[in-house]
């Protein structure tokens, strides 16, 4: 089934466990490579993909490089001369990741969650996306349970962050600190020629400036 076109200003996700190299994968992900332009995802979040030099080429990063898109893997776990682990595609640039280990997670059958920061293009604002793989078994609920909890908390802690807002009091900090290193009659100069026709930034530099206890220097 075709999924409709997207409305104007939609995002499209699509999550998919790979399973590894387990059965005909070459034959899976050959049918994946041909259709997935037709679902037209914006961004992918996949499980179990496997890398194994010599054998099984980076999963996430075939993908990937069939449509031109970004990617970032993480391992997992290592078993059978590779590893095992989660990724995530984008057709937008991916500007951070993390990964994190889940309750419960061990050596031989890690359990993880990836986060990556998607910067869309046209000023949008960027955003972010986790992929999991939880425990499966039947007898392994309460572990469930605890790695739910546990990624609930990583995704809440990205969602009360503000990319864009961060990124402009970077750089009010990087001016402020560069008016500092000036002398003291030349930093007002400074500033109107580093923030040209921005008004709200030279505030906002001001403002920093009276935060840190710098309300008598001139800017």
């Amino acid at each position: 089934m075709i999924p409709p076109a997207k409305p104007p200003g939609t995002l499209r996700f699509l999550t998919l466990n790979l399973w590894g190299e387990n059965g005909s994968w070459q034959g899976r992900m050959g049918l994946l490579l041909d259709s997935l332009a037709g679902l037209a995802p914006d961004v992918v979040g996949l499980q179990e993909v496997r890398d194994v030099p010599g054998r099984v080429p980076n999963q996430a990063a075939e993908i990937a490089r069939r449509y031109g898109w970004n990617h970032v893997f993480a391992p997992s776990t290592a078993w059978g001369g590779g590893h095992e682990g989660l990724a995530i595609v984008s057709r937008f640039p991916i500007g951070a990741h993390e990964a994190q280990p889940l309750p419960h997670s061990t050596e031989t059958e890690g359990r993880i969650v990836l986060s990556a920061r998607i910067d869309p293009p046209d000023g949008a604002a960027p955003f972010w996306v986790h992929t999991t793989h939880l425990a499966f078994r039947e007898g392994e609920g309460r572990k469930r349970e605890d790695q739910v909890l546990f990624v609930d908390k990583v995704v809440s802690a990205h969602a009360n962050e503000d990319p864009v807002n961060d990124a402009r009091w970077t750089i009010v900090d990087r001016l402020l600190g560069a008016a500092l290193e000036r002398e003291p009659h030349e930093r007002a100069a400074f500033l109107r020629q580093a923030c040209g026709d921005d008004e709200a930034l030279r505030h906002d530099v001001r403002q920093k400036a009276i935060q840190f206890g710098l309300g008598r220097v001139t800017l």
